[in-house]
């Protein structure tokens, strides 16, 4: 799925595809909330899953000790919760 492909996806469409890639990984997130309402950062993407260990597969699959700009993950252990900012990295949660 490109940039354009992303960028034409409503906020409701994004977090149906992360709740089915997530699925696929047998993953239930408590909560997943697509927004446009930063435009300097471009769509936020907030995951919040039920155990810690789930955060680690995701950023696994994302490859988040790879990226060389960390700057748009920001991720609450206390909450289990992953926010994403970016289209790039919110394309790396839909081609799980």
């Amino acid at each position: 799925m490109g940039k354009e492909a992303t960028s034409k996806l409503t906020n409701s469409e994004i977090e149906k595809c992360v709740k089915e890639k997530l699925g696929e990984m047998d993953i239930w997130p408590f909560f997943v909330i697509c927004t446009s309402a930063f435009e300097e950062c471009g769509k936020l993407l907030a995951i919040s899953l039920r155990i810690d260990k789930e955060i680690d597969e995701i950023l696994d699959k994302i490859e988040y000790k790879y990226l060389c700009d960390k700057s748009g993950v920001l991720i609450i252990r206390k909450s289990n919760t992953i926010i994403l900012t970016g289209t790039a990295l919110i394309q790396s949660i839909l081609k799980l």
